[in-house]
């Protein structure tokens, strides 16, 4: 036998093999972007970040897909990872929801992103053997007051459970932020659902606006990035969108785009990663197919951001403006300068000639 059909066998069998492990996004072979996988232009060299004003907070999406510390494929993590930092350093993103990360993943976002804090626990065991669904927020933008980790399975629970009919253990990270220049506070949640189990991705959109009631019981400002493995015409979102509940930043935001965010390393074209929001005003949204450092793909999915302004009116917290208080009755109108209920009824309400003050 030559050497080249030994070649040539031994790369069909590795082919086999590669084929033969299923990935979480195997399934979206296609799909309804608008046929822009391609990469745009190359930058390298320092970058100079975004500039975040005091009342506008930007977040990120980004499943890095999920590779080896030491691997030497041209896919694989070691070839990608340097683009991560420029690309992080120039988007300067007040919160990342990570989806896919290995612990040596976030190690290096975390070496390479001074400034930037972490949480996050492993799918499988809870610690970090397995893929994290991890955040990372901006300690010179906001503080994190609370933060925690559920799996996507009946009853929510806080220790690894697989859920329905699901093929992987998934599970949803949260935050609850506060913005260190106004002292506005808003809720971030970040997910990556199932993508085989019909009803696992049903009950996890139930479950995750349950928990964020249970977990945002002042109604702040909700953020809910992910990998949700489905495109906005899915039933699975219905429970999102029903009286507008949380809304879709790419179809609102002023500034978008109809970019394909799934790419499989430029094979597909799908839209599966989402912000979803409540209660800020959506100022742009972009899919973000921009190279850095000669890397043509930073991973299989292109990272999505929005850029959001968080008004005071929004914050349950603020100080209420004339205008803003809402349904009043009686015995819950604010007091005037004489700590005394402003006049209704009769008094400057509903006025008759008879009930008319004097001149």
């Amino acid at each position: 036998m030559n050497m080249k059909r030994v070649i040539y066998m031994f790369l069909c069998l590795l082919m086999t093999v590669s084929c033969a492990q299923k990935l979480d996004n195997s399934e979206f072979v296609s799909g309804s972007g608008d046929g822009t996988v391609n990469p745009d232009q190359n930058t390298s060299g320092p970058q100079v970040p975004d500039k975040i004003l005091p009342d506008q907070v930007k977040v990120m999406s980004f499943n890095v897909r999920v590779g080896s510390e030491n691997g030497t494929d041209p896919m694989d993590w070691p070839a990608r990872r340097k683009s991560v930092k420029p690309l992080l350093t120039k988007e300067n993103p007040t919160v990342i929801g990570l989806q896919e990360a290995s612990k040596h993943q976030m190690d290096y976002i975390a070496l390479e992103m001074e400034g930037y804090s972490s949480y996050g626990r492993g799918r499988k065991d809870g610690k970090d053997s397995d893929e994290i669904m991890a955040i990372f927020w901006n300690d010179s933008q906001v503080e994190c007051m609370n933060k925690g980790t559920f799996w996507l399975s009946e009853g929510a629970p806080e220790e690894p459970t697989k859920g329905w009919d699901a093929e992987f253990f998934r599970t949803a990270t949260w935050g609850e932020f506060t913005m260190k220049e106004t002292n506005r506070k808003f809720f971030f949640l970040n997910t990556h659902v199932d993508n085989e189990g019909s009803q696992a991705k049903i009950q996890s959109i139930l479950l995750i606006k349950k928990k964020i009631e249970e977990l945002n019981p002042d109604g702040y400002p909700v953020i809910i990035t992910g990998d949700f493995n489905a495109d906005l015409s899915h039933a699975m979102f219905e429970p999102f969108m029903a009286d507008s509940l949380f809304v879709d930043a790419r179809s609102t935001a002023p500034v978008t785009d109809t970019r394909a965010t799934y790419h499989g390393f430029g094979k597909y074209n799908s839209k599966i990663d989402h912000i979803f929001y409540k209660g800020f005003e959506p100022l742009e949204y972009r899919t973000i197919n921009k190279t850095y450092e000669g890397v043509t793909y930073i991973s299989d999915h292109y990272p999505i951001a929005a850029l959001f302004e968080l008004t005071m009116s929004a914050d349950p917290d603020a100080p209420k403006a004339p205008g803003e208080y809402g349904d009043l009755t009686e015995d819950n109108l604010p007091l005037d300068d004489y700590n005394e209920p402003p006049q209704t009824g009769a008094g400057y309400g509903d006025m008759t000639e008879e009930s008319f003050p004097l001149e």
